[in-house]
């Protein structure tokens, strides 16, 4: 039984049959690791009975409960890193979405593709904009706001994602990959999930003063000028 979640309730009763027909159904024990930092994205996974926690690193980010999502990155950009352990709270069933089998339903079904892919790509949004220190001082309402101003955007690695003397001025936010900022040869900083750059030439209109460069598959968040 599904729960009438958001999801489910803009499926008809033709495209929830295609989705269950790829789900896998995995249990787990408490302390069970689901997926990992640098583990590849390979699918989604749906809470059915438990709790996940996760973190990344030392930082404890949240935890999730049933009808609950994870994982959507498979969906926005297959194969990429996660950037977040996910472990079993407690005894877990896990309702588990493979990318690939999503790819095969998508298209016997182009709008359950199309619908899925548009509920990953927002819950990638709230996850970066919820856990990114950008965010952290703002409530739940302004997060929802700003959420639809940003744009996503995919490179690969050696990727230009700002170029240096670029008077295209956004604020960039990475949500899964990484990134360097540098002047020539020479690395300023690494950018990992959560991180950001050009605000400083969002807010001053002045030229970006280096580029940055993608060093693995990324995605980032992007809000122009004229939105922000």
């Amino acid at each position: 039984t599904l729960a009438p979640i958001p999801l489910i309730g803009v499926l008809d009763a033709g495209e929830v049959r295609e989705l269950c027909s790829v789900m896998e159904l995995r249990r787990l024990q408490k302390g069970d690791v689901v997926t990992d930092v640098g583990h590849p994205a390979h699918a989604l996974y749906w809470i059915a009975r438990g709790s996940v926690s996760v973190s990344r690193g030392d930082k404890f980010l949240g935890e999730l409960v049933p009808n609950q999502f994870f994982g959507e990155i498979a969906l926005v950009l297959g194969g990429a890193a996660r950037t977040a352990q996910v472990t079993a709270a407690m005894r877990v069933l896990l309702l588990v979405i493979p990318a690939e089998q999503v790819e095969k339903v998508a298209a016997r079904q182009p709008r359950l593709g199309k619908v899925l892919a548009n509920h990953a790509r927002a819950r990638l949004l709230a996850t970066v904009m919820r856990t990114s220190e950008l965010f952290q001082r703002l409530d739940d309402d302004e997060r929802t706001t700003l959420l639809p101003l940003f744009e996503t955007e995919m490179f690969s690695a050696g990727d230009t994602i700002i170029h240096k003397g670029s008077e295209d001025q956004r604020l960039v936010v990475v949500a899964s990959g990484r990134c360097e900022m540098r002047d020539g040869e020479t690395v300023l900083a690494e950018l990992e999930t959560g991180d950001g750059m050009g605000e400083a030439s969002l807010l001053t209109r002045r030229p970006a003063p280096c580029d940055v460069v993608a060093t693995e598959q990324t995605v980032v968040l992007s809000l122009s000028r004229e939105k922000f």
